[in-house]
């Protein structure tokens, strides 16, 4: 909250006044609102409980995500008939394209740091303050390299193309590093993967951001804002859901392919109730 009001003040300062034109709040949609904000909030109850309740089994998620979706549904049609909308970007082809592809860029970003979490915690025992400095690493340099990144698409010479595929670029080194990872990882190990995210999510995020609004006017502005931050949030909550629902099921499937197949060899002992407890724990690991 601090940082917020500190943000608030240069905003307040440098945004030109106009006067307020209260006679234009009859003028939205307000219809549209009423089954917009629901629906949203039903389908974020949907997704994000979904793991835990199994998804369709549950009558409550199946409810949450069918009424949902359809409130959803009906509040984009009447935005686009509404002539004074909420969101006044649903034609724009390059927008939600370029918006669609922050969704699973965030959807992607978020396990480079939650991952590595659990990893910790589940193998290591650490604790939530012991596996913070990986969030750090990638968190705490956002304040310089955010506002660098984004001085440096406003030069000529600098193509947003080229930003967002270098920072594509370290993402997917990060991955490919990761993907060497073993039960004896400890937060030393993550640092070169973590390091990489902390570069190429700025890179990639604002150059992204940058071109899907290169082509919004100024008075789009509050627009493009609205359903950035709606996006944000809700990729979040389906990035939670997506590696929560992969997670369990690879588990799962593993899990019982070990098992299966240690069980055909321990079959073949005379005794094996001490090796089948060692077993399971190192399966479960």
């Amino acid at each position: 909250m601090p940082p917020g009001i500190l943000a608030g003040i240069p905003v307040a300062w440098g945004i030109p006044k106009s006067p307020p034109i209260l006679s234009r709040l009859e003028q939205g949609n307000w219809l549209g609102m009423a089954l917009g904000v629901p629906g949203l909030a039903l389908l974020i109850v949907g997704v994000d409980q979904g793991v835990l309740l199994e998804w369709l089994q549950s009558q409550v998620i199946f409810s949450a995500l069918l009424v949902g979706g359809i409130f959803t549904v009906l509040y984009l049609f009447s935005e686009w008939l509404h002539p004074a909308p909420f969101i006044n970007l649903l034609e724009r082809r390059n927008i939600w394209l370029s918006f669609l592809v922050f969704v699973f860029l965030l959807v992607t970003l978020s396990t480079g740091v939650t991952l590595p979490a659990n990893v910790l915690s589940g193998l290591q025992g650490f604790r939530t303050e012991q596996s913070a400095p990986l969030g750090l690493i990638v968190g705490l340099p956002q304040l310089v390299l955010g506002p660098l990144v984004a001085f440096l698409l406003y030069q000529r010479w600098v193509d947003a193309r080229h930003a967002f595929a270098a920072g594509l670029l370290c993402i997917s080194m990060a991955r490919w590093l990761a993907s060497e990872i073993t039960d004896g990882w400890m937060v030393q190990q993550f640092l070169p993967v973590e390091v990489l995210h902390a570069i190429g999510q700025p890179m990639a995020i604002i150059s992204l951001l940058f071109l899907a609004t290169s082509v919004v006017q100024p008075t789009e502005g509050p627009f493009v804002a609205g359903l950035v931050n709606i996006l944000r949030v809700f990729s979040a909550t389906l990035s939670s859901a997506f590696i929560g629902q992969m997670t369990a099921r690879r588990s799962k499937f593993r899990s019982e392919m070990l098992l299966d197949y240690a069980g055909i060899r321990l079959g073949r002992l005379p005794t094996v109730d001490a090796l089948s407890n060692t077993l399971a724990d190192t399966v479960t690991q």
